[in-house]
């Protein structure tokens, strides 16, 4: 089960920081350092859930508080039209709590 909980995040920040390096080179509006924040918020939410450090939790949460608090915003704006944007918002942020209950397990029995 605790691969099982890897391999789905894997696969959800694998997608996340996929979509902003298509970002790049599609020259959307936001500028790079956007997208970089991105990457490194995204990219240290993944390896908390293989890092063996007792403190991944709290990193895991600090971490995640910049997409999270993002994508809340995208999906208000959004939310009258209920477009695809404000789907994957809700997808996003929902997948983003969700981790931590996932660290949380994986967490028990790690020392």
């Amino acid at each position: 089960m605790k691969w099982a909980i890897k391999i789905l995040f894997s696969i959800f920040f694998a997608s996340a920081i996929g979509v902003h390096v298509f970002a790049i080179f599609q020259k959307d509006t936001q500028p790079f350092w956007w997208h970089f924040i991105y990457f490194v918020t995204y990219g240290s939410c993944w390896a908390m859930f293989f890092l063996k450090h007792k403190n991944r939790l709290f990193m895991y949460s600090i971490m995640g508080v910049f997409p999270f608090i993002t994508h809340l915003y995208y999906g208000y704006q959004h939310i009258a039209t209920l477009d695809s944007l404000f789907w994957v918002c809700v997808l996003t942020c929902t997948l983003l709590f969700a981790g931590i209950f996932g660290i949380k397990y994986t967490n028990e029995n790690l020392f």
